[in-house]
């Protein structure tokens, strides 16, 4: 089994307090979080604790996580929101941010974020549609997306055939797609 086929048991283990199973994820998410974190802080120690922060409050915040984000995205945001929350406290943020500005960062830096939030906006909005779902439907969506379950252990379970299982998922794919499209198009005007 690979490591994306483990990370939604993973998820589920960690949900319930699971230390090792959440330390796994960790392993799994630690070079893309510390990358990410590094684009916005120097140092290396002080990514480190940075990036050691950020798991703290994943793992503290592991209940709230409803997968309706991929799990990297959901941890991502997690660091960013530290990675501001350290530059807001530092007491050197004047010279960090001279430094941004005379290597010309702080523009990448703004960009990012700006498209974080866009995520951020379509992300409510998709768990919004799938609260809108009929109980079949939704039940479909948790089983395959949150829980990990393969189209065949959802038709098996639901007394179905696999191929409907996967036409019904498409179907809300779709359904999902058009409504976060509509919705997002709604707020923007």
């Amino acid at each position: 089994m690979n490591d994306d086929d483990q990370e939604p048991h993973l998820i589920t283990r960690s949900r319930g307090g699971d230390r090792q199973a959440f330390a796994r994820l960790v392993t799994l998410h630690q070079g893309r979080v510390r990358a990410y974190i590094g684009c916005y802080l120097k140092w290396s120690d002080l990514v480190d604790d940075v990036a050691q922060e950020a798991f703290l409050a994943a793992f503290r915040s592991m209940g709230d996580y409803d997968g309706a984000a991929p799990f990297k995205l959901w941890l991502l945001g997690i660091a960013r929101h530290r990675v501001l929350r350290h530059l807001r406290s530092d007491g050197r943020k004047r010279s960090f941010f001279e430094e941004l500005l005379f290597e010309g960062r702080l523009e990448r830096v703004a960009a990012e974020a700006e498209r974080l939030t866009d995520r951020d906006r379509q992300v409510e909005q998709l768990r919004r549609c799938v609260e809108r779902l009929p109980p079949g439907s939704a039940g479909v969506v948790r089983a395959h997306y949150v829980d990990g379950k393969s189209l065949a252990e959802i038709a098996r379970d639901g007394g179905k055939k696999e191929s409907a299982v996967r036409m019904m998922l498409m179907r809300v794919r779709q359904a999902l797609r058009q409504c976060v499209e509509q919705r997002t198009a709604e707020g923007s005007a």
